[in-house]
């Protein structure tokens, strides 16, 4: 049972403990979300640009084969989150998995395959000439940052969320085409996350569940490739575990129990008991509090011991 249990008979002197756990709790915790790959992906378009002794290749992103430019993600996200606040603090693994194999290889030529996270190619015409380019992203994993953002109604702004390339998986975006060009530049530096979507972090039971829309365009900055824009379309969704919820005060008023609980939400359950043995169900209010949730509840005569589960 995920629960804390508070004697009423302790109000008086549990008053400085609670002041103090009441500080504790006003700092936001570290939690690690788990990326839920069935129902998280990204899809990329953009356009590919590089130079050929024909002049200057620009054109959209289309595919190679079916599914080539979506890929499912996988991995774990980094935040702080407090009663009504979250903060992406970094060192996250947000990881494209690899969808098939494309051309061409790392490095390689036209004709040369291998297994890569997106497969887009690009067709390119010079007066009689026609080219196909072919490019292959790979070890594609971001980072998210963030400042201290206001989680309300369960909302928070995507737009505020920064992207970046995980330093720890340096991915690379590699080119060739039928004319015999081929290259290969790193993925590294940030995007720019566009829109104004709405980010959500919700609670059911002892679980909490983000989801992420993304819409980040990153530029190839230097190299044969500078110029190459590549936006990454979707959304992650990811769970974590609350930590069990804490009675951070308790107040006995006109006999009413009244807790504030952290790490709770209005589902949560009030029990209560005499003997720490046998416990009850106890017929409780719950409602919304700057320090948690509050709970209302008949207080027992002449004493009873309280216990709050998820």
């Amino acid at each position: 049972m995920r629960s804390f249990t508070l004697s009423t008979r302790l109000t008086l002197q549990l008053a400085s403990l609670a002041t103090a756990l009441r500080l504790a709790q006003a700092q936001a915790g570290p939690m690690v979300f788990t990326i839920d790959s069935s129902q998280s992906q990204t899809t990329i378009s953009g356009t590919l640009m590089y130079n050929t002794v024909y002049g200057k290749v620009s054109a959209p992103l289309s595919s190679q084969g079916p599914g080539s430019l979506t890929a499912a993600i996988t991995g774990s996200i980094n935040a702080t989150v407090g009663l009504s606040t979250i903060q992406f603090t970094g060192s996250s693994q947000i990881d494209s998995v690899t969808n098939g194999t494309w051309q061409p290889a790392p490095g390689g030529a036209v004709g040369t395959m291998a297994a890569a996270d997106y497969g887009p190619e690009v067709q390119a015409n010079f007066g009689i000439f026609s080219v196909t380019g072919y490019a292959a992203l790979r070890n594609v994993v971001l980072d998210i940052g963030s400042a201290a953002l206001s989680v309300l109604d369960n909302q928070f702004p995507a737009g505020s969320l920064i992207f970046s390339f995980s330093t720890n998986s340096i991915g690379a975006l590699d080119y060739a085409d039928t004319v015999g060009e081929m290259g290969s530049s790193p993925l590294t530096g940030t995007l720019t996350n566009q829109g104004n979507a709405s980010a959500t972090l919700v609670t059911t039971g002892s679980v909490q569940k983000l989801t992420i829309p993304i819409n980040a365009t990153y530029v190839v900055a230097s190299g044969n490739s500078s110029g190459t824009t590549l936006t990454f379309a979707g959304q992650i969704v990811a769970h974590a575990a609350l930590p069990p919820p804490v009675i951070i005060s308790l107040i006995v008023s006109n006999k009413i129990d009244i807790l504030t609980v952290a790490n709770a939400t209005l589902q949560s359950q009030v029990y209560s008991s005499t003997d720490l043995k046998h416990w009850s169900l106890t017929a409780a209010t719950a409602t919304n509090g700057a320090g948690g949730i509050i709970f209302t509840t008949a207080a027992a005569v002449p004493w009873q011991f309280l216990r709050v589960k998820q």
